[in-house]
């Protein structure tokens, strides 16, 4: 297999390098408690995945046996909306950063940081402020070269954050050979695989994101003695073609993608262009 060498890295935030989850839903729980809506975190978990809106609407007929009209759902979703935007930022800097970086994410930026040969960019569907703010109380606002978010084009998992990053890359005149996108969702997927209509040699990668990790495991930054030096392989020649589909611990994604020390289980299929092919063949390859 001819090995190609990656200069450009892009990783979504929220649920990829950094959990926000929890204040998000500590938020939300906050903001429909002032509205005399007592819920709790179980009482949540059949919302997950859906939007706000849907979530409201199913909340209330379930929770309260209430159904608002639209105009009044309006209204609602945009004060439950406009108190979590208001108190995000302050409860975000009450939060120690090592209980929101994810496993292995601080070590990924690192050292890809020190590589003049790989231009990182973080992909998010939050507002500029919210990402700014995450960033910057995280301390890596200085280990990445640029950001795009859901409000300056079209969100995930349309591909046009990823194509607005590929082409800012190629305008600095740096020939993007292969790109490698990290995240922790559908959408993000579904950006990949819209974007490789337009780029080539673009893989996707999903990681163990917020809503796999154990609360217990975040901040667990540190590996065992004699393992730190396996993220100076991070960014090295890649040794596989597509990303498996199956997640894997962000601490394992410098061996996996770049290096080719560790291999995940995966025998389902993945589809690269061309049709599908058996992923743990590929990945052995």
């Amino acid at each position: 297999m001819t090995e190609m060498q990656v200069t450009l890295a892009m990783l979504d935030l929220d649920g990829t390098i950094g959990d926000t989850s929890f204040l998000h839903k500590k938020l939300f729980l906050n903001a429909m408690l002032h509205q005399g809506y007592k819920l709790t975190d179980e009482d949540l978990k059949p919302t997950l995945g859906m939007s706000l809106r849907d979530g409201l609407v199913y909340l209330l007929r379930e929770k309260f046996e209430t159904v608002l009209s639209h105009g009044e759902l309006d209204v609602f979703e945009a004060t439950i909306k406009k108190s979590i935007k208001v108190r995000f930022i302050p409860e975000l800097r009450k939060t120690p950063p090592v209980d929101i970086l994810m496993p292995g994410a601080l070590e990924t930026l690192e050292y890809l940081h020190r590589r003049d040969d790989i231009k990182v960019w973080v992909i998010s569907n939050s507002t500029r402020a919210n990402v700014d703010a995450v960033l910057e109380h995280l301390g890596i606002r200085h280990l990445i070269d640029g950001v795009i978010v859901g409000e300056e084009a079209q969100p995930k998992p349309k591909p046009d954050m990823i194509l607005h990053a590929h082409n800012k890359v190629v305008e600095t005149g740096v020939y993007v050979v292969r790109s490698v996108f990290f995240g922790d969702t559908t959408a993000d997927r579904g950006a990949v695989i819209a974007a490789r209509e337009h780029i080539s040699h673009l893989e996707f990668y999903p990681i163990v994101g917020a809503t796999h990790c154990p609360p217990e495991a975040r901040g667990q930054q540190a590996y065992p003695d004699g393992r730190k030096d396996e993220f100076r392989a991070l960014a090295d020649t890649l040794k596989i073609t597509v990303g498996c589909t199956a997640f894997v611990d962000f601490r394992h994604v410098p061996m996996i993608v770049f290096h080719g020390s560790v291999l995940p289980v995966c025998t389902n299929k993945i589809t690269a262009r061309g049709g599908s092919v058996d992923a743990r063949s590929k990945l052995a390859s």
